[in-house]
């Protein structure tokens, strides 16, 4: 059987504003991509067909896995290195 309504956990459409290669620090952008554990801290790692980055996740977020596919807003911020 066919649905007329559409489900808000399978959405048709993306709104995907960039690709994680044309993100730019400090601007806000809608990402889409699978999500992937980066070793060796178990954090996670949004990727697309362009590349990685790194993703935070706010609290209640607990629904998804690794593996899910993702739309995720947000900005890039540079990674403070040590020693600099």
């Amino acid at each position: 059987m066919i649905h007329s309504d559409p489900s808000p956990y399978y959405p048709a459409r993306c709104m995907r504003s960039r690709r994680i290669s044309d993100m730019v620090d400090g601007e806000r952008a809608t990402l889409a991509g699978r999500l992937c554990r980066a070793a060796p801290n178990g954090g996670l790692r949004l990727r697309d067909e362009t590349g990685e980055v790194p993703v935070r996740l706010a609290m209640g977020a607990h629904l998804i896995d690794v593996g899910d596919i993702v739309e995720v807003v947000g900005s890039r911020v540079p990674l403070k290195r040590q020693g600099k």
